[in-house]
C-alpha cells in the first residue's frame, strides 16, 4: 500500500504527464504562432514558415537530399530553395506545380537562402497541381 506522500507523488506526475501531451496536441496544431513568415532579409537561424508553389525538385548526387525551387501564385521565382534531408525526403511525394506549405530554419548555403526541413510535419500539400 503507498503512503500518501507516493500516492501525491504519483498524482502529480500523471498531471504533469497529461499536460505535455495536451501541449503537445495544441502546439502541434498551431506551429505558425512560432514561425515567422518568410522575408529574404530574415537572419539565418530564425524559424520561417512560407506557402508557396514548387517550381523544381532535384536529388542531389550524394545523399539522395531534394532540393526544392519556389515560386509565388505570379510564377515569379521566389529567392529561396528547400533542403530536405533524406530522412525526410523518402517519407514525401511533391512534384512541380503543388502548392506546400513548410516551416523550417532559415539558413544560407553558397549564399542562396534555404529553408532546412526537419521533420515530415514541417512540410504539407495545400493543393496538388499540375505544372
Amino acid at each position: 500500500m503507498l503512503v500518501y506522500q507516493e500516492r501525491l507523488g504519483l498524482l502529480i506526475l500523471a498531471g504533469v504527464i497529461c499536460a505535455c501531451i495536451v501541449s503537445g496536441i495544441i502546439l502541434d496544431d498551431h506551429k505558425d504562432l512560432f514561425y515567422t513568415p518568410y522575408d529574404p532579409s530574415l537572419p539565418d537561424g530564425t524559424a520561417v514558415v512560407i506557402t508557396a508553389i514548387v517550381n523544381t525538385v532535384q536529388i542531389t548526387s550524394t545523399g539522395n537530399h531534394l532540393i526544392v525551387t519556389l515560386e509565388d501564385e505570379n510564377k515569379s521565382s521566389i529567392p529561396l530553395q528547400l533542403f530536405i534531408p533524406n530522412s525526410v525526403a523518402h517519407q514525401i511525394y511533391i512534384t512541380p506545380g503543388d502548392e506546400i506549405t513548410t516551416y523550417g530554419a532559415l539558413t544560407t548555403y553558397r549564399n542562396e537562402k534555404e529553408i532546412i526541413i526537419s521533420s515530415i510535419r514541417d512540410l504539407s500539400i495545400v493543393y496538388r497541381g499540375d505544372f
